[in-house]
């Protein structure tokens, strides 16, 4: 029975990282979303002149 239980400990850092970094995204989306105030941060419209 190594076999199942050495592949399960070795993906359950890769399920961790892969967690971590959505979590990490909806935080992110989340703060965005909330911080669409006027004058809460550089406007992109005059960052993305061409």
């Amino acid at each position: 029975m190594t076999g199942p239980s050495h592949l399960l400990a070795a993906s359950i850092p890769l399920l961790v990282m892969i967690g971590g970094g959505l979590m990490a995204l909806a935080v992110r989306v989340v703060l965005n979303r909330f911080s669409r105030r006027p004058g809460a941060g550089p406007n992109p419209d005059q960052e993305c002149r061409p």
